[in-house]
């Protein structure tokens, strides 16, 4: 296993080779532009290129990706594509982060229209706002632009900033073009396989009317593997550079299936050069299917290792070796012929013992501790689930041009279905079969916990049987403990009505926007998790599933050999249930309780309004306005909904409502000077907001759900959760000033500093409440038998509250050099580098009364702070060395990301995910125009990534990752 590295020369170094560019473009400051001419397959510098031209040209603060990179770059998706940029980082492929703003806080597009998508999960964490962009293949994407500065023309719903996707239309070509791609796909981590094929199709059938549709499909096979640590000892509990015991070692092993159809398509008809009207449809169909082979070791640190009597609840010495060898005799002092009894000693090799057991030069004696057999537990968890997503996009986009007026227009309805259904099975050890294990670990490397583990002859004996019988193989001493079914429904719909007109020279040179939106949006949310045990007198062991087994887990063999074999699938266990239904009895738990608080309808209806100029004073174009958002939101928690528990009250459907409006300023200023405006300063102000979570908003109490459990003989849980449809926008003032210098058509080099200033922060706040306490074999509220009183439990209840504030401030830094002035072949080499800081700081209000705050009073007791942004890195380098001659293409990419802290307030020892650091490399050979050649590589270094406490002594996860080639046939004709 690779631990995690420190940061590598070529991070270090950064700094100085931007310095040296810089120093490059000083040197060309004074030179004539010679502008060559660009071969038909520079795909790399073409669309560098068109992107330093859009960025020097537009009226925005932002960073931009070139027309056709992403799709002739390795990137599989938005996501990949999106971490190439300055100031942006995409955590975990999906969510991406703007300046350090977590993906939920800003916005993704598709041609200027909002999205709706579908998530799931029963935990409250999972259902959020945030787009997931690894949906968006990279063949359907045109270009990006993120804007940093959202103006009044843009929704205001984007704190970090807006990801605005085009996609490709039938004017993008003067002749009928078709675009393909046949590619293969290879896992190194567990030698897994797959393929894709996309192809495009544009045809401007005439000079006012053409089309242009994209299909793409991909069918790919790979594995996840996830390690998770629970230490017997904090970092605090222990002198630095201390090892720790491990107190739970959980190994995760987890194979998928992903199949993704894309279709998109731009049907355009031009009345003239300057009006059109365009209907992009757009569909995507993803299936998954994964099953996780999940293994358990707990309770690992009950042991001492330093006794020699075996009395129930001390531990012993190991007595055997790695080979099997013994290690010392057991001897039977107490004459009870049971050998390895309770009066029995064990004599390591070596020692001499008198009558009594007692050992004679007791310190001279190397022993192996081996752990107090009762405590051990191992658990096996097999996970079959499988997950269809779909979404359907209608759109209609158009703009028509007067002399002085341009009116445009979007008018769009999409769809998005997610259904998930799962299987999971649970197996575990009796205490019974406990009684009969022996086992001892070895946890001296953090992340490789070894472990042996045999059968004794008697619960008492410390004899193994003959021949030895290892535990994890020993499938009778493990059983069938839960069984879960579960599905999980999520519908979203939404329309989009826009209308924006502009009106030219309104006051000598000074341009009128002005425009209103209507977006509504309706969500339904259903799950019904159900856990079941084995009960009465069933005893379903690992070994029925024998036919289903499979080798030990994959990819951990170099590791954890001894973990014995897997079951393929559930298959056997659900016919087991369905059979033999009486041996099983419903036992309802945390996740029931969660996803019964998410069953839910959510309707959103906002209503946006803005006004806006464009002018210039002197040299300096200014652009000023402001918007107005109306935001009215109507959440029914369906209680009544939910499955009927026998014995129980039904449970009663609650709906609340909220609505604010906010008005929105902003104004930008772009100054642009020079012989040939090479040099562009702009500063800018805007006021944005991010509407709550849905699950937060929801007027759930799962104390309410617990009553009913408690009423139909089921256990309460732990689950003591609140939510709060009283809650409302989150606003973020934000500063934005950047200087650039365009010293060629391709090169240039640019510094950005931002700051936002967020007030309503969501946060965490608890409630002391008073709930009925439940007699479980009646179901009914208990009565004080002295008082007759009814009686109550007190509940500590957490809950989710407007409230805390946040500072973000931050550099970026972005360099871009075409080397074209170098003598040939040092001619085709390019250089895009970035480097980003962020940094900032959180600070939570303390309510003494959250009673109060529920009650809509807000006034803080106190306040604590904390530094460093939560879940944001601070330095992010992005380096890209790009070199093109003849018919070869060849680029290089580099990532180092920095830790991570999960914790927003100071801690002595903060949960950190560790530094990244990824290279990728992309190679093309054209063979025609018609054919091309190219080989991707992915995480060359084999990256691994790593979360722990403290420092990497104390790892709380560990994932592998391995390398990835995706190879094939590209062209065009």
């Amino acid at each position: 296993m690779k631990n995690v590295r420190t940061p590598k020369p070529l991070a270090k170094a950064f700094l100085l080779v931007f310095v040296a560019g810089v120093s490059s473009a000083v040197a060309q400051e004074n030179e004539e532009e010679e502008i060559s001419e660009l071969e038909a397959f520079e795909v790399y510098g073409t669309a560098q290129m068109e992107a330093s031209e859009f960025k020097r040209d537009s009226d925005v603060i932002g960073s931009f990706l070139g027309t056709d990179a992403i799709g002739d770059l390795p990137d599989d998706t938005l996501g990949e594509a999106l971490t190439r940029l300055a100031g942006v980082n995409v955590v975990g492929g999906s969510e991406v982060t703007i300046r350090g703003v977590e993906g939920k806080l800003n916005a993704v597009r598709l041609d200027g229209v909002d999205f709706a998508q579908a998530d799931t999960g029963w935990d409250p964490g999972a259902v959020t706002r945030n787009f997931d962009v690894s949906q968006v293949p990279a063949e359907i994407v045109k270009s990006v632009e993120v804007i940093k500065t959202v103006l009044a023309d843009q929704d205001a719903d984007a704190v970090g900033g807006i990801v605005n996707v085009r996609t490709h239309n039938s004017f993008d070509s003067s002749n009928p073009t078709t675009s393909y791609k046949v590619e293969g796909r290879y896992r190194e981590l567990g030698d897994q396989g797959g393929y894709g094929i996309s192809i495009r199709h544009t045809n401007p059938v005439s000079d006012n009317f053409g089309f242009s549709v994209n299909l793409s499909y991909r069918d790919e096979d790979f594995l996840r593997n996830l390690v998770e640590y629970r230490q017997a000892q904090g970092p605090e509990d222990l002198p630095a550079g201390t090892i720790p015991e491990q107190e739970q070692v959980d190994l995760r092993n987890e194979v998928r299936n992903d199949k993704r159809f894309n279709f998109t398509g731009s049907f355009d008809y031009r009345f003239n050069e300057s009006s059109f009207i365009s209907f992009k449809p757009f569909y995507s169909k993803r299936d998954e299917s994964r099953f996780r082979n999940r293994f358990r070791l707990r309770d690992l640190d009950e042991r001492e290792g330093n006794s020699r009597e075996f009395s129930g609840s001390e531990d012993v010495w190991w007595f055997e070796d790695e080979n099997g060898n013994p290690l010392g005799d057991w001897v039977d002092f107490d004459g009870d012929g049971v050998l390895g009894s309770a009066g029995d000693n064990f004599v390591p090799l070596g020692a001499i013992a008198d009558a009594d057991g007692d050992i004679e030069d007791e310190d001279d004696v190397v022993i192996t501790p081996r752990k107090q057999s009762a405590d051990f537990r191992l658990e096996r968890r097999y996970l079959d689930s499988q997950t269809e997503r779909e979404t359907i996009g209608l759109s209609v986009l158009g703009e028509a041009a007067f002399d002085r007026y341009s009116l445009s227009y979007k008018l769009a309805y999409n769809e998005s279905t997610t259904e998930r259904s799962i299987v999971e099975t649970t197996f575990n050890q009796g205490s019974s079969n406990t009684d009969f294990q022996r086992f001892r670990y070895d946890a001296s490397d953090p992340y490789r916990v070894l472990v042996e583990s045999f059968v004794v002859t008697q619960d008492e004996g410390h004899i193994p049987v003959e021949p030895r019988i290892d535990t994890f193989q020993a499938h009778d001493r493990i059983r069938l403990g839960n069984y879960r079914l579960g599905t999980d429904d999520v519908k979203v719909q939404q329309f989009v009505g826009q209308v924006d007109l502009t009106i030219s020279n309104i006051l000598g040179d000074w341009d009128l926007k002005t425009g209103l939106k209507q977006r509504t949006l309706s969500r339904d949310a259903e799950a019904a998790p159900v856990d079941y045990s084995v009960s009465g007198d069933a005893n379903v062991q690992f070994s029925t599933f024998e036919s289903e087994f499979q080798n030990n887990m994959p990819i951990f063999d170099d590791f954890w050999s001894y973990t014995g074999p897997t079951i393929s699938s559930n298959a056997l266990a659900q016919d087991l249930f369905e059979s033999n239904r009486s041996d099983f009895s419903r036992n309802l738990g945390d996740e029931y309780v969660r996803a019964a608080a998410g069953f839910s309808e959510s309707d959103e209806s906002i209503t946006a309004a803005y006004v806006q100029t464009r002018g210039a004073v002197g040299p300096v174009l200014l652009i000023g306005g402001v918007r107005v958002e109306h935001t009215e939101s109507d959440i029914t928690w369906k209680a009544s909904s939910l499955p009927a528990l026998e014995g129980a009250t039904v449970l009663q459907d609650i709906t609340d409502s909220t609505d604010y409006t906010n008005w929105l300023p902003s104004a930008l200023a772009i100054y642009r000077f020079g012989q040939k405006e090479e040099f562009v300063i702009r500063g800018g102000f805007s006021t944005t907001l991010a509407r709550p979570d849905w699950f937060d908003q929801i007027p759930y109490d799962t104390d309410v759900i617990n009553f009913a459990l408690e009423q139909a003989g089921d256990d309460s849980t732990g689950i003591n959760l609140l939510g709060n449809p009283g809650l409302v926008e989150q606003r973020s003032t934000n500063f934005d000033l950047s200087f650039e210098w365009y010293y060629t058509d391709s090169s240039n080099v640019s510094i950005a500093l931002f700051r936002k200033d967020l007030e309503d922060f969501l946060m965490n706040a608890t409630v002391e409440r008073t709930v009925p306490t439940i007699d479980p074999d009646t179901g009914q509220q208990e009565v004080d038998p002295d008082t007759g009183e009814l009686e109550f439990r007190d509940v500590r209840s957490t809950f989710v509250v407007n409230g805390a504030e946040r500072e973000i401030e931050g550099l970026e830094l972005s360099w871009v050099q075409d080397f074209d002035f170098m003598p040939s072949p040092l001619d085709g080499l390019s250089v895009i580098a970035s480097y980003t800081y962020t940094t900032g700081k959180e600070v939570e209000p303390i309510f003494a009364d959250p009673e109060a705050v529920l009650a809509g009073d807000f006034t803080p007791s106190g306040f604590r702070e904390g530094s460093r942004l939560q879940g944001q890195p601070e330095n992010i380098i992005n380096l890209q060395l790009l070199y093109e001659v003849g018919p070869l293409n060849l680029r290089v990419a580099y990532l180092n990301i920095d830790e991570i802290k999960r914790e927003t307030f100071d801690v002595d020892f903060p949960t950190l995910e560790g530094p990244q650091e990824l290279l990728d490399a992309s190679l093309q050979y054209r063979i025609n125009s018609m054919f091309r050649l190219f080989v991707d590589v992915k995480n060359i270094t084999e990256e691994d990534s790593l979360r722990y406490q403290g420092n990497q002594l104390f790892p709380e996860s560990w994932r592998e990752s391995g390398r990835q080639w995706v190879f094939g046939l590209r062209g065009s004709f």
